[in-house]
């Protein structure tokens, strides 16, 4: 057995912690029934729906905070470490924490479908869609914790109540997409044009994303065992997200030409890949020491090193980029010259927007000790779309183009262009600096004189 898992095993699984588990849910089970009155019919179909309810509050919620806590435990023990210098192989590690950290949630889930197999109404094939869907929902949220919880940790390096409750509400997201499946089982889903049963879609979409939530914590684990892993599993993640929202399009209406349709999802594809690029950059380290490695790699040419050590949300904003010029040739060039209200330069103005934010949000962190660089990108930010664009309405309405590109049209997406080369260039600046005061630190000089 695996060692990670049979030590959870050992540790969750005590004879007391066996009985108690059946005995409280016999008691909220009773409850249910003796509000319902025994009333036959009526009390099996809320027995079964009180079933489902505990198994989603046990194993989504619970299980969930309990393998977010398992990672960031062990990073405030100080034990994290001592995992990683184990001889464990990364799928082993990965298996064992998913596994062993809510396997007395998963005790108490049996209980509860055993239950609702009892007293449901449906047919047996139904059963066991729904079961089926409530398992593999209850995996993919334990590994999204798992995954949000360990990124989190290699950043901070700390555990905070704040980030636990945080995971616990992720698991509060899937919740009702369960609810919402298991109450409409026989509706359908229009996708790419054909139709399918909700279930079966539940269950094939379900399992998709607890593959690629699996594989992505598989990947960040082998990251944490100094393991190199490329970026090309993410731009797979990336690849199918944005196949499998495109498909919702045209969403039901049928009014729309090949075209249009085309145009809607290579904008699905874009809009989530600039969402990335945010949310990635939030969550990975952006040392100035990484940078000076990336550096030493691109000039010695060793591309593989480069792209295993790229952060990922460079990664993406690169990958947006081809699609911002596919968006170019789809949208149609607009009747009048004005350039105010063409898509285009919208596209173009997003592209550089993220591309300036990102530079500045790098800046903010090259520096030997940096302080709160979120909170002051966020702080600049505030100004960059929000106050100085209201002044500058109030002034006159002409110079909102040079904060929204849409308002400035050509000029001001020329204008955004050249303040993405200043703050590129301030944010080199500062990499450039601080690198140099880091060399002559650790220069032998340097550290001979702190030495006297």
């Amino acid at each position: 057995m695996n060692p990670h898992l049979q030590r959870h095993v050992w540790t969750e699984l005590t004879f007391t912690r066996l009985l108690v588990m059946p005995a409280v849910l016999a008691i909220a089970f009773i409850f249910v029934a003796v509000v319902t009155d025994f009333s036959g019919e009526h009390t099996r179909r809320t027995l079964s729906q009180a079933a489902l309810v505990l198994f989603v509050a046990i194993v989504h919620v619970w299980g969930s905070r309990l393998a977010a806590d398992a990672i960031l435990r062990e990073f405030m023990e100080r034990t994290w470490d001592w995992q990683r210098l184990s001889p464990q192989s990364p799928g082993s590690l990965t298996w064992g924490k998913l596994l062993g950290s809510p396997v007395y949630t998963w005790y108490g889930g049996i209980w509860c479908l055993a239950v609702f197999f009892l007293t449901s109404d449906d047919s047996i094939g139904l059963r066991l869609q729904s079961a089926g869907l409530l398992c593999v929902a209850g995996l993919g949220v334990h590994a999204s914790s798992l995954l949000a919880s360990l990124q989190t940790a290699r950043k901070l390096r700390l555990s905070t109540h704040t980030s636990q409750n945080a995971y616990t509400l992720l698991s509060l997201l899937f919740v009702w997409v369960w609810f919402l499946v298991l109450s409409n089982p026989l509706e359908s889903v229009l996708w790419f044009g054909r139709s399918f049963e909700l279930m079966d879609f539940a269950l094939v979409t379900v399992g998709a994303f607890t593959l690629w939530a699996v594989v992505g914590l598989h990947r960040l684990v082998r990251l944490e065992l100094q393991m190199r892993s490329g970026p090309m599993v993410w731009v797979g993640f990336v690849a199918f997200l944005s196949t499998f929202s495109a498909g919702f399009v045209p969403f039901g209406t049928t009014h729309l030409d090949a075209e249009r349709i085309l145009l809607a999802r290579v904008a699905i594809a874009y809009g989530l890949s600039i969402a990335f690029v945010y949310l990635l950059a939030f969550g990975e380290l952006k040392t100035w020491i990484l940078f000076r490695r990336l550096g030493e790699f691109w000039r010695n040419g060793n591309w593989s090193r480069f792209g295993h050590e790229l952060p990922l949300f460079l990664v993406t904003l690169a990958l947006a980029a081809p699609i911002a010029i596919g968006l170019l040739f789809l949208f149609p060039a607009p009747e009048t010259g004005d350039r105010s209200g063409d898509p285009r330069v919208l596209v173009l103005g997003i592209l550089l927007l993220a591309t300036r934010d990102m530079a500045l949000l790098l800046g903010f962190h090259f520096a030997a000790n940096p302080r709160r660089p979120e909170a002051s990108f966020l702080l600049c930010a505030a100004l960059l779309y929000w106050i100085l664009p209201s002044m500058a309405e109030r002034i006159h309405p002409v110079l909102t183009g040079l904060f929204w590109p849409t308002a400035g049209g050509t000029v001001g997406l020329l204008f955004l262009a050249v303040e993405t080369l200043a703050v590129a260039a301030w944010a080199r600046a500062r990499w450039t600096r601080v690198a140099r005061q880091g060399e002559l630190a650790s220069s032998p000089v340097s550290l001979r004189h702190q030495a006297s």
